[in-house]
């Protein structure tokens, strides 16, 4: 029977005998059946919850079945465009097999919790970092606004 999200398979090796042991504190497995937890990201993740992710408000968490996170140099100037590019969205994460989240330049417009993309996002907003209104919303300082 594989491990439960927040634990982790063990083997021992001179007997073969598999066990789970919970994640130590700072790591964290959303999956179950994985033999190993991973570092909780530095910042942006509620790093006390080790059977799942969940990003803090003003923080994004892109599609966790893609192998690429949101590149936060790309939305520097995010304030002064109306719509945020998709294709700046994505660069390679080499460092763990989750997703690292990334800090909304529109902070206003980003949840947080335990959902992705779109599903983060606040009323009105959409898109990479929910950067964009939907459609009868504008850009009002740091958010959307009908």
């Amino acid at each position: 029977m594989p491990c439960a999200p927040g634990w982790h398979g063990t083997e021992e090796s001179l007997t073969g005998l598999r066990a789970c042991t919970p994640c130590e504190p700072g790591t964290l497995q959303p999956r179950a059946g994985e033999t190993r937890c991973v570092a909780c990201p530095p910042e942006g993740v509620d790093c006390s919850l080790q059977d799942r992710i969940e990003v803090l408000p003003g923080w994004y968490r892109p599609i966790a079945t893609s192998a690429a996170t949101a590149n936060d140099d790309a939305y520097a100037d995010a304030d002064a465009d109306d719509d945020v590019s998709a294709d700046a969205t994505t660069a390679a994460n080499a460092t763990s097999p989750l997703l690292t989240p990334v800090r909304c330049p529109r902070r206003e417009g980003c949840l947080g919790g335990a959902n992705e993309s779109d599903g983060s996002c606040a009323e009105g907003h959409r898109g990479p970092l929910c950067g964009i209104c939907r459609e009868g919303y504008y850009h009002r300082e740091r958010s959307c606004a009908r």
